[in-house]
C-alpha cells in the first residue's frame, strides 16, 4: 500500500522537475530574445511554453486523480 504513495510521489516529483527545466529554458530563451529580437528565437520561445502546458496538463490531471484525505 505504502509503495502506491511513493510511486506517485515520484510521478509528481518528476513532472514538477520537468516543468521546472522548461520554464528556465524558456527564460534562457527569453533573455536571448530581448538581446537579438530575433524572431527564430521568438518561435523557440513560443514551442517551449507550449511544451510547458503540456507538462501543467499532464500535472494537473495526475493531481486531479489522487485521492487526498481531509
Amino acid at each position: 500500500m505504502f509503495g502506491f504513495f511513493k510511486k506517485r510521489e515520484e510521478v509528481f516529483h518528476k513532472l514538477i522537475q520537468q516543468q521546472a527545466s522548461i520554464t528556465y529554458e524558456g527564460v534562457k530563451l527569453l533573455v536571448k530574445y530581448f538581446e537579438t529580437q530575433d524572431s527564430e528565437i521568438a518561435e523557440q520561445l513560443a514551442l517551449k511554453e507550449k511544451e510547458a502546458d503540456e507538462v501543467r496538463r499532464i500535472l494537473i490531471d495526475e493531481l486531479n486523480r489522487t485521492f487526498v484525505t481531509p
